[in-house]
């Protein structure tokens, strides 16, 4: 420094200079910018060109002087007029950026043009920038290539770098990566950051040399060691990730800070991820935001775009969507795709601004012509829609097919889809496939249940439940709700998997998890059976329940059957009608079904059988097949209906037609007896049988009575036995009666009376009359149980309270004897009242013979007679002989013995042996009749065989006198 002083005090130029940059620097004396700017200028007095450019920027910095850019391009000219090359170059500058001067981009190509003459690696190399845009010169990548050439040749690392970034695009020179990677590594070997950086990239990505993530670390720690802001957030991916480096999240979340310090956008925002994540920092969504905000504040469209996120969700910030909206639009008004279309979504929901779904569309579009595959997949599903644009499929087909062939998983669904229903493309099923199978490899939930939907249907490809199940399976895994759902039942039904009951009541668990209605439901129905789950039929109704709680038709239903049924819940009918009424007013036909079922009953409502059949109606209107049997009947009995067997029957077959085994019962009925419909017996046994091919224990049971009595099929006594016992496995009372029938009378299978009461017994207990009337028969007489007449009493009794003729009759049989009851003969009586107001014919006779002998009632042997002949008009044989007695005696009738003997003869047509005895007597005198004594003695022979004391005396007087025999 001194040696320089003096030289400079000598007025020498050169020494004025290197004295000036020890001042700068501070290297031998004191630093002091404003001296050395004083040496500076006066070497640039002297006209000492290297003096005019050091003491331009000094002027251009504004270091030891004011700053002053037009006095900086002023010494740069100055020094450039010498032909001094970095004069050139500096002031080159300046007229590129328009600093000190007018811009003039022709006028800064012209200066580096005259430097780079000269040779000098920076004049080539900024001559070598202007050639490779266009800027100033005409563009000429193959020039720039030679210049970057050059000023690399002589060791600049800035040419290096471009010339390797020319080299790896294939720019100006035929494309070379190693010679690319060759050339980054010169000028990184200069400390150059960007080199350092792009051959960091180059190792990373094994590029040009051999792939190395451990040197790519290195390179991009060189970089952010010198305060590269991109460096320092490449290394901090790198430690994000542990990639060439141990994983230290704390130190990434540092080196983002770094580059964030530095004012670097997108520093910024991924230092804003790791707080908002809590990743390598304290989570803190509120700094998130802030460094969020920098970011947008520079107008960074990403910064922007994230901020928004955070107002939209109310994260870090006070929610905003108006806000937000207008941050997306910032990043629009950028020409940024992504923010154009989160920009169209907030249109088209009208959220944060007013709805316009043609504004949505128009920014979708400006999205997808820049080529950005979710901007042409929401404009495909505009023009699909017909929203916001004129409809148009085959638009919509181009565009989904853009954003496909960019590999857009949603494209590829919605082309596929297009392809699947041939919409706005030729229908082609192997070309939907294809596209669905690319769209699932990506894990696309609903592509993968569309092709697990075609692999199960064998739609376009061949049939494979098994690789529809492992489809289904992954869409799952991603927690899709409704693949839980579907998955789950191939588990349950073992279709494309081993069945597992287990894990389908696990994935449907997913589902419900989830909120998901049908995963509830389903899972409901898992805990009420007991499969998969314990079985818990109140945990079942609670997952019922929070189904109907959202207003899930069959949530409401389920629950409502629990609450019918008081099953895991306190019964409550009321509740149980409201819930069907709930889902009826979805119109869901079920609803409709069950609510008029409760109608009907007035069960939870006043019983109206109007409203019912009206829902009934509502119901088998949408086809529901339970709605068509119960409207069949409402129409078969005239209940809420004017009566209509033909319509009925025509419901009935609705209901069959659609496999319903109800409606193919009742349809058989209804052929079997020729109501509504032309008698059929054929087509009788062949609906009863369809039903039975089902399962169902009613139809086993009318199949196996047309069996037994052969009507519409051949007689088969044992088909029909194996039929009722199929009913009969099923708890079905009328199964377990007529088969216990069958074992009775040894009928298709071995006669077996104690099996015969013991299947009696299950349908008595079942409240089945038969049953009940049969096993009392049975404890009556003793007949395969211990006799009980008490026990007998006891089953009677149980069929007349269901006013069954049959069990009102015996059970005052029993009364009138005291028979396992205590005698009671007004009881008896009015048990047998209650039989004959139904019509029944042993009803009739028997309080016909107690009004006959005033037993239990006033005695009154006309209201006697009247009994005795509506029982005998049904061809009762003690009715017509009670009758015949009462015409003989001239008992409560006219004396009539013609009449008497035509009774007796019916009644002993039918077997009856008084009948036989009674009308033997006449034949003998001839009395009513032409005496005939032969008739007499086989009349009385009749009745003898039966053990009647009466006609074994009378024929042993007819044998002893030798009359008739």
């Amino acid at each position: 420094a001194e040696l320089y002083g003096k030289a400079a005090d000598q007025g020498h130029a050169y020494g004025q200079i290197n004295l000036g940059r020890m001042y700068e620097e501070g290297r031998g004396v004191v630093k002091d910018v404003v001296k050395a700017a004083e040496l500076y200028g006066k070497a640039a007095d002297q006209g000492d060109a290297i003096g005019q450019c050091v003491l331009g920027q000094m002027f251009e910095s504004g270091r030891g002087v004011v700053q002053d850019v037009v006095k900086a391009a002023e010494l740069y000219g100055k020094a450039a007029d010498q032909g001094h090359a970095i004069g050139q170059c500096l002031v080159g500058r300046m007229y590129e950026e328009g600093k000190g001067v007018v811009q003039d981009v022709v006028k800064a190509a012209e200066l580096y043009g005259k430097a780079a003459d000269q040779g000098h690696a920076y004049g080539q190399y900024n001559l070598g920038r202007m050639f490779d845009y266009g800027k100033g010169v005409v563009q000429d990548v193959v020039k720039a290539a030679e210049l970057y050439g050059k000023a690399a040749d002589q060791g600049h690392a800035d040419g290096q770098y471009n010339l390797g970034r020319m080299y790896e695009e294939g720019k100006g020179v035929v494309q070379d990566v190693v010679k690319a990677a060759e050339l980054y590594g010169k000028a990184a070997d200069q400390e150059h950051a960007g080199g350092q950086i792009i051959l960091g990239r180059m190792f990373e990505g094994g590029k040009g040399v051999v792939q190395d993530v451990v040197k790519a670390a290195e390179l991009y720690g060189k970089a952010a060691d010198q305060g590269d802001a991109i460096g320092q957030i490449i290394l901090a991916r790198m430690y994000e990730e542990g990639k060439g480096v141990v994983q230290d999240v704390v130190k990434a979340a540092e080196l983002y800070g770094k580059a964030a310090d530095q004012g670097h956008a997108c520093g910024q925002i991924v230092f804003g991820r790791m707080y908002e994540e809590g990743k390598g920092v304290v989570q803190d969504v509120a700094k998130a935001a802030e460094l969020y905000g920098k970011a947008a504040d520079q107008g960074d469209a990403i910064g922007q775009i994230v901020l928004a996120r955070m107002y939209e969700e109310g994260k870090g910030v006070v929610q905003d969507v108006v806000k937000a909206a207008e941050l997306y639009g910032k990043a629009a008004d950028q020409g940024n795709a992504i923010g154009q279309c989160i920009l169209a979504s907030m249109y088209k929901e009208g959220k944060g601004v007013v709805q316009d779904i043609v504004k949505a569309a128009e920014l979708y579009g400006k999205a997808a012509d820049q080529g950005h595959a979710g901007g042409q997949n929401n404009l495909g599903r505009m023009f699909e829609g017909g929203r916001g644009v004129a409809q148009d499929v085959v638009k919509a087909a181009e565009l989904y097919g853009k954003a496909a062939d960019q590999g857009h998983a949603d494209g590829q669904h919605n082309l596929g889809r297009m392809y699947e229903e041939g919409k706005g493309v030729v229908q082609d099923v192997v070309r939907a496939a294809e596209l669905y199978g690319k769209a699932a490899d990506q894990g696309h939930a609903d592509a993968l249940n569309n092709l697990g939907r075609i692999c199960k249907e064998g739609k376009g490809v061949v049939k494979d439940v098994v690789r529809a199940a492992e489809l289904y399976g992954k869409a799952a895994d991603q927690g899709d709700a409704i693949m839980q759902i579907i998955l789950a039942s191939m588990y349950k039904e073992g279709k494309g998997v081993v069945q597992d009951v287990v894990r389908a009541a696990e994935l449907y668990g997913k589902a419900a998890d989830q909120g998901h209605a049908g995963g509830q439901i389903n899972l409901g129905r898992m805990y009420k059976e007991g499969r998969g789950v314990v079985q818990d039929v109140v945990k079942a109704a609670e997952l019922y329940g929070k189904a109907a709680d959202q207003g899930h038709a069959y949530g409401q239903i389920n629950l409502g059957r629990m609450f019918e049924s008081g099953k895991g819940v306190a019964q409550d009918v009321v509740k149980a009608a409201e819930l069907y009424g709930k889902a009826a007013d979805q119109g869901h036909a079920c609803g409709q079904n069950n609510l008029g079922r409760m109608f009907e009953s007035g069960r939870g409502v006043v019983q109206d059988v109007v409203k019912a059949a009206e829902l009934y109606g509502k119901a088998a209107d949408q086809g529901d097949a339970g709605g068509q049997n119960n409207l069949g009947r409402m129409f078969e009995s005239g209940r809420g209906v004017a009566q209509d067997v033909v319509r009925a029957a025509e419901l009935y077959g609705k209901a069959a037609d659609q496999g319903d085994a109800d409606g193919q019962n009742n349809l058989g009925r209804m052929f079997e007896s020729g109501k509504g419909v032309v008698q059929d017996v054929v087509r009788a046994a062949e609906l009863y049988g369809k039903a039975a091919d089902q399962g169902d224990a009613g139809g086993q049971n009318n199949l196996g009575r047309m069996f037994e009595e052969g009507r519409g099929v051949v007689q088969d006594v044992v088909k029909a036995a194996e039929l009722y016992g199929k009913a009969a496995d099923q708890g079905h009372a009328d199964g377990q009666y007529n088969l216990g029938r069958m074992y009775e009378l040894g009928k298709g299978v071995v006669q077996d009376v104690v099996k015969a009461a013991e299947l009696y017994g299950k349908a008595a207990d079942q409240g089945c009359v038969d049953g009940q009337i049969n096993l009392g028969r049975k404890f009556e007489s003793g007949k395969g149980v211990v006799q009980d007449v008490v026990k007998a009493a006891e089953l009677y009794g149980k069929a007349a309270d269901q006013g069954d003729a049959v069990g009102q009759v015996n059970m005052g049989r029993m009364f009138e004897s005291g028979k396992g009851v205590v005698q009671d003969v007004v009881r008896a009586a009015e048990l047998y009242g209650k039989a004959a107001d139904q019509g029944d014919a042993g009803g009739q006779n028997n309080l016909g013979r107690m009004f006959e002998w005033g037993k239990g009632v006033v005695q009154d042997v006309v209201r006697a007679a009247g009994l005795y002949g509506k029982a005998a008009d049904q061809g009762h044989a003690g009715g017509q002989y009670n009758l015949g007695r009462m015409c003989k005696l001239g008992k409560g009738v006219v004396q009539d013995v013609v009449r008497a003997a035509e009774l007796y003869g019916k009644a002993a047509d039918q077997g009856h042996a008084y009948g036989q005895y009674h009308l033997g007597r006449m034949f003998e005198s001839g009395k009513g009749v032409v005496q005939d004594v032969v008739r007499a003695a086989e009349l009385y022979g009749k009745a003898a065989d039966q053990g009647d004391a009466g006609g074994q005396n009378n024929l042993g007087r007819m044998f002893e006198s030798g009359r008739g025999v």
